[in-house]
Formats: C-alpha cells, sequence, structure tokens
C-alpha cells in the first residue's frame, strides 16, 4: 500500500464519516432538495475526485480531504473548487478543503484566498504537467465520471 493510501485510510479510521467514493453523486444527493437544474448541470460537469470527503448535513458543510504525499493540489483541480464553493455558497452550503501532509498534519486552505493570490493560470499548469513528465513520472490520470447509480 502506498504512503498515499496509507493516509487515506487514516482518515477514515479515525472518521467513519469519510467516504472516498462517488462524491459528486453523494454531494448533488446532499443538497438536491434546494438545487436547481442549472447548479445541478454544473455539477455534472465539475470533473474533481478527491481523496476523501465528508458532508455533514446539519451544518451544510461540505469537507474535502487532499493528501499531498508526492505531488501538491494542482491549479486545475484547485479552479474546479473554487467553482464549485461559488455554487453551494448560493445554496447555504460552506466547503472546506483540508490538506493533508505526509506527517498527517492537516491545513485548510481558503480557496477564496487562492484565488485572489494566485488564481488560476493555464500557463503556470502546463509547465507544472511538462515538469511532471519530465521527472520521469507517468502521467496523471484524467478525472472520469463514475458510474450513475439510481440516475444520480
Amino acid at each position: 500500500m502506498t504512503a498515499h493510501k496509507k493516509k487515506i485510510e487514516e482518515l477514515k479510521k479515525n472518521n467513519p464519516n469519510i467516504r472516498t467514493h462517488l462524491c459528486r453523486q453523494a454531494i448533488r444527493k446532499a443538497v438536491i432538495m434546494r438545487w436547481s437544474n442549472e447548479v445541478k448541470t454544473a455539477l455534472e460537469v465539475f470533473r474533481f475526485v478527491p481523496d476523501a470527503f465528508e458532508i455533514d448535513q446539519e451544518e451544510s458543510i461540505i469537507t474535502i480531504y487532499e493528501v499531498e504525499i508526492s505531488h501538491p493540489i494542482s491549479n486545475n483541480k484547485m479552479h474546479t473548487y473554487w467553482q464549485l464553493l461559488h455554487f453551494i455558497e448560493n445554496e447555504d452550503w460552506t466547503l472546506k478543503l483540508i490538506r493533508v501532509d505526509r506527517f498527517g498534519n492537516h491545513t485548510e486552505i481558503d480557496i477564496v484566498r487562492w484565488w485572489h493570490d494566485e488564481g488560476y493560470n493555464e500557463e503556470q499548469e502546463a509547465e507544472s504537467k511538462n515538469k511532471h513528465e519530465a521527472e520521469g513520472q507517468p502521467e496523471r490520470v484524467k478525472n472520469q465520471e463514475a458510474p450513475r447509480i439510481n440516475g444520480l
């Protein structure tokens, strides 16, 4: 088992509410009664697969966990989280993004501050991808849509 998978398993062991599969579908199901068709459609467009997530229905909080063992969260993924944040804020939900390092330390990332400080930069993302490949590391797998269950 890789160090990355070990950290994810530790997260799940320490908090039984943390899940690792079907995040978009779980988000959609959690707030489906309140979301407009426009938001439901937008959620289907988002392509992200977090390492782990938790949905607190009572507090209306979605917490995303990203484990950074060898690679930081990409600008593409941060941009997607920023977009998701705006959609769920309009529905009175909160999105928390937690970075977990190799030592198990948790750091909450302020997505809005990231956007204002870093923003989404296509050139920077392309450089990052080229560097990643130049180091002889395999190409990152593109996020794929999970199979639909009961129309979700």
